[in-house]
């Protein structure tokens, strides 16, 4: 599997399996506490995978890290379009 689309399923599935409970659905953890969690794991779902950590000088790495930062309000998905909206929109089809 390529690494931009592994990166990409964790951000559509916001690593959630099976509706199981997860302490990041907590009110309490804070948006530095939800990027933190969400950097370890992927991480190690990297390293797992025999593929480079997050690097946030990469332009992908950095668009994913940025649709982690996603609040109660957003899912990563609808972040991580936004973005890609926002610099494709001159591009006409």
């Amino acid at each position: 599997m390529p690494r931009k689309l592994l990166l990409l399923l964790y951000i559509i599935t916001e690593n959630v399996i099976d509706g199981e409970y997860s302490e990041l659905d907590e009110d309490y953890l804070t948006l530095r506490d939800r990027l933190e969690d969400h950097w370890w794991i992927l991480n190690a779902i990297l390293t797992d995978c025999g593929m480079p950590t997050l690097d946030p000088r990469n332009a992908t790495d950095w668009l994913v890290l940025y649709s982690l930062t996603a609040g109660e309000d957003e899912s990563m998905s609808e972040r991580m379009t936004q973005v890609i909206d926002h610099l494709f929109a001159d591009v006409k089809e």
